[in-house]
């Protein structure tokens, strides 16, 4: 491992711990270390386009926010965020279109779902705006109404233009018809870690890939220890029917290479836990529990071995002697 990677984890630490003390400007100095040591940690990424929007950067923070989505396409979590942050800079159908990302990805995702339906209230207004965003020609009944280039553009019907709020930590206030401020980021300070465990959506970046030897090894008690019951009693029920058909051993082999894979995300998905760090002490006791068990059974084979040896010895000479 480089001495930059080496560096990552402690300067991506440090700006998570100057967001938390609000210290902006400083948080994006340590993160932009982070990103420059490992332009791949996507949660450096992420937390570097919260600084950023935080300081008033809104056009760092859409690609800060651009960068993490594109190293982690399947976080929820990074659309939503990217939406807000275009939605700061005007760029509305953008900003709708990751919206919609958002929800695929999870459709339980409350705030992008509330974000969305804003959208979706401003109706005509939005859309026209939204045409503009998007280079298309405005409808006939448009002509006459004002460019719209963000939502603080939207004024109250048959009033006069509310006083935009001073910008704030994503950037400008809210908009202008109900001065209702954009939908927060997702997670209290910004671009955190946010627990999807045990709800079969986002897997965290640092969790994608990587190989479970926990779930290799001991594949069906894993699989009823990860909420996947019905999966773990077929593959035991299929131990005991392969004693008594030969050559089907090798589909229990294809089991094992299968959750060694996919293990980390199964088992994400479908238990609870406190964090990252904790999904990785749990399959951390799997794995030594899994070689411990595979020593053991090499060293049972040996020892069965150098007992038995010496009686098929004597019975070999016995039948060569007759």
């Amino acid at each position: 491992m480089s001495d930059g990677n080496q560096d990552s984890p402690s300067a991506r630490d440090q700006g998570a711990a100057l967001m938390k003390m609000k210290k902006f400007p400083e948080a994006a100095a340590a993160l932009r270390r982070a990103v420059t040591a490992n332009p791949q940690d996507e949660p450096s990424w992420r937390l570097l386009g919260g600084a950023l929007a935080s300081s008033g950067d809104t056009a760092g923070a859409v690609s800060a926010f651009e960068k993490a989505a594109q190293i982690a396409p399947d976080s929820a979590q990074n659309h939503y965020n990217l939406a807000i942050a275009l939605q700061n800079t005007g760029s509305l159908y953008p900003a709708k279109s990751h919206l919609e990302q958002a929800l695929a990805l999870n459709p339980d995702y409350e705030q992008a779902r509330a974000a969305l339906r804003d959208f979706s209230a401003r109706g005509e207004t939005l859309g026209y705006g939204m045409r503009e965003a998007t280079g298309e020609a405005p409808s006939p009944n448009s002509a006459a109404k004002p460019s719209l280039r963000s939502l603080d553009d939207l004024t109250p019907v048959g009033g006069s233009a509310t006083p935009a709020e001073p910008p704030s930590a994503f950037g400008r206030g809210g908009m202008s018809d109900t001065n209702v401020p954009p939908p927060p980021m997702l997670g209290a300070d910004y671009g955190e870690f946010v627990n999807t465990s045990g709800q079969k959506g986002d897997v965290p970046a640092e969790l994608q890939g990587g190989w479970n030897w926990g779930a290799f090894f001991l594949d069906w008690l894993w699989l009823l220890n990860h909420n996947r019951a019905a999966w773990g009693v077929g593959l035991l029920v299929f131990y005991i029917v392969q004693q008594f058909i030969p050559f089907i051993g090798i589909l229990g082999l294809g089991a094992k290479i299968f959750l060694g894979i996919n293990g980390n995300r199964i088992g994400w998905q479908n238990r609870r836990f406190q964090s990252i760090d904790d999904f990785r002490a749990c399959q951390n006791v799997w794995t030594k529990w899994g070689v411990a068990l595979l020593i053991a059974v090499i060293v049972l084979a040996a020892l069965v071995a150098v007992v038995l040896y010496p009686v098929f010895e004597q019975a070999r000479r016995r039948a060569g002697g007759l």
